[in-house]
């Protein structure tokens, strides 16, 4: 070894020898630029990010060691006599800060002297396969720039840009404005206006058209009475006025032929709304999106921004446009009179039952509509399906908040659709119906949903059998799936077949979330080809009230796969939550507190079929919370899990307390906390849990307090196994 390269010493940490090597191995690299270390391009952030963590962590250890400095001259002689080996403990705590502040310093070295490889070159867009109207003549030779490519299809790029910007960069030279301006595939055919545009629609249009001749707008002055007041617009000329005219109508002229439409904060403008209507019989495609007034605002185009005189409310006839899509349906004046006779597609993302309606009055000949799923009315919508005759594409449907509601909107879709549906000229086109299931009904479902109970009524059964004998296609998706084993039954409910058990694997696979109920019966094995949650990332867990009530969990979601050692049934599952209530109520935190009982949710912690097999399953597991809102005891100790079990590092575990009373009751939970030995523990309990603070600190928790909540996080300082 050469004398100049340091030796860490025997009793430093292990953090500090790897500092060491790490150092030593940091200059080394830097005396070749060969082996300077290069990242990808797209690591760069996440190299910022960690740079930046360990600045935070590098600042906190000089505040520490700062302390540290006030603290030695408060050991005096007479202490240090009194406590033998407080001085070599003192000692020690100062070079492992000093350890610890020169490991992060040399990281810190070893990560900025990255070298960050360069970003991909762009593909020049003109190589790529064009539409066959929009392809060159010529060999494309130019840029991956807007003044390189061929200029008829320069109109493609500027086609997604606001119109604001689209325009002034049409200028670039004499022969892109001739080929992007002309009427067939110009950029005055596509209208777009993003968000934030409104003042420049309002003023800036006008000021565009002024030029330098524009009045200059007077000073505001101070009123002693009504405070500080500008006026509202300065005084214009007749000539002024009638040149703003003619700039504006040249402006409408070139934007009377749109083909598409793309307008954010509809309600909120006007002069672009008359270009709309001025361009009725070109468009085929518009999108409406909203994110300036709410719904149910004042009719924001009685105005008269541009000195126009309100029209009379006649139709607005828009022949060509085929397809719609909308937040929900305006509700302006102006908009009350458009009609779509040849409308064939619309979608809302945020939408009632009125606005559905309100497109289906006008829209007679629709093929396909798409709306976000209602939780009311949807019996309305429903209805008036027969007023588009041709609709074949429907979703998407809520299937009910109880399994009467579900039952009757079945019902209520085969009278709609059946007549039209069974006619001879529809025999053989294909249809499409997309119904997503209500977190109100549980899977295995309920006999009155399977079943008919009157002649009057269709069951589940029946209306899968109708809709293929229709030649109808149904997706069924869910983002919350409820799993009911609840009940205590004698013999549990076989797994369906056929139509069913398509439905119900659908189901499956789109969750989001996965809801199970315990406390009874579990379910029979034959529903585990079923249960594959492929796309779930939480699970919740009710009435977990005793080991009895978790042995209803279905032993099949405990099984991981042999190779990779992940859940098979629940692989992407993050987040946990048990609560000892039967119900979970999403509504509000409180009353889903008001609904637990007095149950003992540590002691489930162990035994057959308790949480411990769960969490040693889900390997992906983060965040675990338990819910218990009058008491929480631990009575049984908590052993620690064995090796498969502790393997998912459980991120955080939240516990709910608040009606715990005692330095007992709170104690009592510890136990829970080292068996499952999560990384952060968040306890929302009164203020006795301070009381506690050296049993947490005894577990290897540093305690955080927090002054915004009577409460205290735990954080875990050594490291997971």
């Amino acid at each position: 070894m050469q004398k100049s390269e340091k030796r860490a010493r025997a009793d430093a940490p292990p953090a500090a020898a790897a500092a060491s090597e790490g150092a030593g191995g940091s200059v080394g690299a830097s005396s070749s630029a060969s082996q300077q270390p290069t990242i990808e391009w797209e690591d760069r952030e996440a190299l910022g990010c960690l740079i930046s963590q360990l600045q935070s962590i590098k600042q906190l250890e000089a505040q520490v060691a700062d302390v540290l400095l006030d603290v030695r001259p408060n050991l005096t002689s007479q202490i240090a006599d009194s406590l033998p080996g407080i001085s070599g403990k003192l000692r020690a705590l100062e070079e492992s800060v000093s350890w610890r502040y020169s490991s992060v310093r040399s990281l810190i070295g070893m990560l900025t002297a990255v070298k960050v490889a360069k970003p991909p070159l762009p593909q020049p867009i003109g190589n790529k396969a064009l539409p066959a109207h929009a392809r060159s003549t010529k060999p494309y030779t130019g840029r991956p720039c807007l003044d390189g490519l061929p200029p008829d299809v320069t109109h493609i790029v500027l086609g997604h840009l606001p119109m604001k910007d689209a325009v002034p960069l049409s200028r670039v030279n004499r022969s892109m404005r001739q080929q992007i301006s002309d009427e067939t595939n110009g950029i005055y055919k596509h209208l777009v206006i993003g968000k934030d545009e409104r003042d420049f629609w309002r003023q800036g249009i006008r000021k565009n058209i002024e030029g330098d001749s524009a009045p200059a707008p007077p000073a505001p002055y101070i009123d002693h009475i009504y405070g500080y007041v500008t006026p509202t617009r300065p005084r214009r000329s007749s000539s002024q006025e009638r040149a703003i005219e003619e700039g504006l109508n040249k402006v409408k002229q070139s934007l009377s032929g749109l083909r598409t439409v793309h307008i954010t904060g509809f309600e909120d403008h006007k002069f672009p709304h008359e270009c709309v209507e001025a361009s009725r019989g070109t468009i085929r495609h518009m999108r409406l999106t909203e994110e300036g007034p709410t719904r149910g605002s004042s009719d924001l185009f009685d105005d008269d921004e541009f000195g126009g005189a309100r029209r009379n409310d006649v139709e607005v006839v828009f022949s060509q446009m085929e397809g719609l899509y909308l937040d929900y349906w305006p509700t302006g004046r102006r908009f009350r009179k458009w009609r779509f006779p040849s409308l064939r597609s619309v979608e809302f993302s945020n939408a009632i039952d009125d606005d559905v309606k309100g497109v289906m009055r006008r829209a007679r000949k629709l093929r396909t509509l798409v709306m976000a799923p209602f939780r009311f009315w949807v019996t309305e919508v429903v209805a008036a399906l027969r007023w588009c005759p041709e609709l074949v594409d429907i979703k998407w449907v809520r299937l009910g908040e109880s399994v009467e509601d579900a039952v009757s909107l079945l019902t209520d879709l085969k009278l709609q659709l059946e007549p039209t549906w069974s006619l001879p000229s529809m025999k053989g086109v294909e249809k499409r119906l997309g119904i997503e299931l209500s977190d109100k009904i549980a899977v295995p479902f309920e006999h009155d949903l399977m079943h008919r109970r009157s002649p009057d009524l269709v069951g589940l059964p029946a209306f899968l059998e109708w809709a293929a004998a229709a030649g109808c296609k149904i997706e069924w998706t869910a983002r919350i799936l409820t799993i009911d084993c609840s009940k205590d039954l004698v013999r549990s409910t076989p797994a369906p077949t056929g139509a069913m058990a398509n439905l119900v694997r659908s189901l499956a696979n789109s969750a989001k979330e996965v809801v199970l109920m315990c406390g009874g019966k579990a379910l029979d094995q034959s529903w585990a080809r079923l249960l594959v949650f492929s796309s779930a990332t939480k699970l919740t867990v009710t009435g977990v009230s005793s080991p009895e009530a978790l042995s209803s969990v279905p032993p099949f979601l405990t099984t991981v796969h042999d190779d990779s050692g992940g859940n098979r049934h629940l692989p992407k599952v993050r987040e946990l939550e048990a609560s000892s209530s039967g119900t979970l109520s999403r509504d509000s935190e409180d009353e889903r507190i008001r609904d637990s009982r007095w149950e003992e949710v540590c002691e489930t912690v162990n035994g057959p079929g308790s949480l411990q097999a769960l969490l040693g399953a889900l390997t992906g597991l983060a965040p675990l919370s338990l819910f218990s809102s009058v008491q929480m005891k631990c009575v049984v100790a908590v052993n620690g899990m064995d090796g498969r079990s502790r393997s998912p590092r459980v991120v955080s575990l939240a516990l709910q307390l608040k009606s715990c009373t005692t330095t007992r009751e709170i104690q009592s939970c510890m136990p829970l906390i080292a068996g499952v030995r999560p990384a952060k523990v968040i306890l929302d309990v009164p203020a006795i849990l301070r009381q506690c603070i050296k049993q947490a600190e005894g577990e290897g928790y540093a305690v955080l307090e927090k002054g915004e909540w009577w409460g205290l996080q735990l954080l875990d300082l050594r490291m997971p196994h």
